[in-house]
């Protein structure tokens, strides 16, 4: 049994060559479904989270560097009615072909991509069942005969061909146990590729998104 939530970046008509004084609201935008008979429920932050203002004077003022629209802090809750094992998996459909890292920005009009989208679980920020938690990792795919760990507490990238699951002691290489409610912060890393990359001729709208996806163990 699988359910997920998805938390998307997107960002109306933004860049604009000919007008310079041209900009919109950038917006993360946070949805999530629970299925009727899921034995936990999830949540990625609360609504939405304002990245600002995009004009052409903001992009970096070296046009072969990219530009960091600044990290956003996103909290992750995880509860379930029982004690409960399972596992997040992680997937983007405008991820960068190639790139376990990078979630993408992409252009609504081709897909081409427009900048980088990178999410880290926040070092120490990790709690189990009211205490503190540890970070764990196995390779996407059989999970039931997974290699788990070691488990860390420090700042943690999140890759689309590892699943990721909650421990409470530090280095353990068991799999995540069954518990009952889970929360930590992910740290929401958005860029937009050196202005050299990027045709700004015309007016760009740009979206990204990424699925986290509890599988049950």
């Amino acid at each position: 049994m699988t359910f997920n939530a998805t938390l998307c970046a997107l960002a109306l008509p933004a860049l604009a060559l000919a007008t310079p004084v041209a900009a919109s609201n950038v917006d993360l935008r946070v949805v999530g479904s629970i299925l009727p008979d899921a034995a936990c429920s999830m949540t990625v932050g609360n609504g939405a989270v304002n990245l600002g203002r995009i004009n052409l004077s903001d992009l970096n003022a070296d046009p072969t560097k990219p530009t960091l629209l600044g990290e956003r802090v996103v909290k992750m809750e995880i509860h379930c009615a029982s004690n409960t094992r399972y596992a997040l998996l992680l997937s983007s459909t405008s991820q960068s072909a190639g790139d376990e890292l990078d979630l993408g920005l992409v252009s609504a009009a081709d897909q081409s991509k427009v900048g980088s989208l990178n999410v880290l679980l926040d070092g120490g920020a990790a709690l189990v069942d009211g205490a503190r938690g540890y970070y764990t990792f196995a390779e996407a795919g059989d999970l039931a005969h997974a290699s788990w760990g070691p488990s860390a507490d420090s700042t943690l990238p999140l890759r689309t061909t590892y699943a990721m699951g909650f421990v409470k002691t530090h280095g353990s290489t068991e799999a995540p146990p069954a518990i009952k409610d889970a929360s930590t912060r992910l740290l929401v890393r958005p860029s937009i590729k050196p202005s050299n990359d990027i045709d700004l001729s015309n007016e760009i709208t740009f979206a990204g998104d990424m699925t986290f996806e509890m599988r049950y163990l």
